[in-house]
């Protein structure tokens, strides 16, 4: 059964940036997420899937940069800080300095912080043989370069390509039949019949709401200033002085942050209980994220 929602947003499946640079929310962020975080990789079963899902990549990039092409072509125009951030992603992602490139066929995908997620967890595979081991290494280095960083890096070619006539700024509105657009995403989002114009006053009006209780919580916490000062400078002293005690440059600080973390959760699951009888099957696991994620953020189970 489609639903209403789907048949409404039909028109408009090419009004978007599948290339924007922002992890797990782009076509290149979601296979990086695949391959680190959503496919398992506890068995041997496991890394023959595993392989398997790298020889598609190329199709899979091939078929991203088509996309990408067609919308071009539909008059959808991308803002160019979207392809200077969706850029600097790929390079993280090939995980090479591009300046020092001299031949993108002889990138190595061993490089890749995604080969050595690869890497590190096949290591910890108890059933897998040295022998076993090293030869799934190899075929995956293999894959990753022909399927990974080749691909990749025509993907960084192709945004070099839309930096050339990019327009400075972008909205929904500058899409094709965009208000039109506009009007189905308000609808979407909201699940109201809100106007852009009632979306916007009502923003307002909770933004100053939160920044009152926000003021007067700095005020609680000492911060006598904070009634008129600048929103900003009393959060950055806050955030200075209220810091966290675990040290984050030490597997010690890194580790007893986790575990704060996973009481939290235990403590919030116990007053969920009651409430639920249905529950997922996989549990939730908590880990930092790569060294360029700028947000916290929740990937979906396999």
């Amino acid at each position: 059964m489609v639903s209403g929602h789907l048949v409404r947003r039909h028109p408009y499946r090419f009004h978007d940036y599948p290339l924007n640079g922002f992890l797990s929310f782009d076509a290149s962020g979601a296979i990086d997420a695949l391959l680190t975080s959503i496919h398992p990789l506890l068995d041997r079963e496991d890394v023959e899937d595993y392989l398997a899902r790298l020889t598609q990549l190329p199709g899979t990039f091939s078929q991203l940069i088509d996309g990408v092409r067609y919308r071009v072509e539909l008059g959808i125009e991308t803002p160019g800080y979207i392809p200077r951030t969706a850029r600097t992603k790929i390079e993280t992602m090939l995980g090479v300095q591009v300046s020092m490139v001299r031949d993108p066929s002889r990138i190595s995908g061993s490089r890749s912080p995604t080969y050595r997620s690869f890497e590190a967890r096949l290591e910890e595979i108890a059933e897998l043989t040295r022998a076993e081991k090293d030869a799934y290494l190899e075929e995956a280095e293999r894959l990753f370069t022909e399927g990974y960083a080749v691909p990749l890096w025509e993907v960084r070619e192709l945004l070099n390509e839309l930096l050339e006539d990019a327009p400075a700024e972008g909205r929904a509105t500058t899409f094709p039949d965009g208000a039109a657009f506009y009007a189905h995403a308000l609808r979407s989002e909201t699940t109201t019949d809100l106007t852009a114009s009632d979306v916007h006053a009502l923003g307002l009006l909770e933004a100053g709401r939160i920044i009152e209780e926000m003021r007067a919580q700095f005020a609680e916490l000492g911060y006598a200033d904070a009634a008129d000062a600048p929103l900003g400078e009393p959060r950055s002293r806050a955030a200075s002085a209220e810091r966290t005690p675990y040290a984050m440059d030490t597997e010690t600080g890194r580790a007893g942050l986790l575990a704060y973390v996973e009481a939290l959760h235990q403590e919030t699951l116990a007053i969920c209980e009651p409430h639920f009888n249905l529950w997922p099957s996989q549990r939730v696991v908590f880990d930092f994220g790569p060294p360029d994620a700028t947000v916290n953020y929740y990937s979906a189970p396999a």
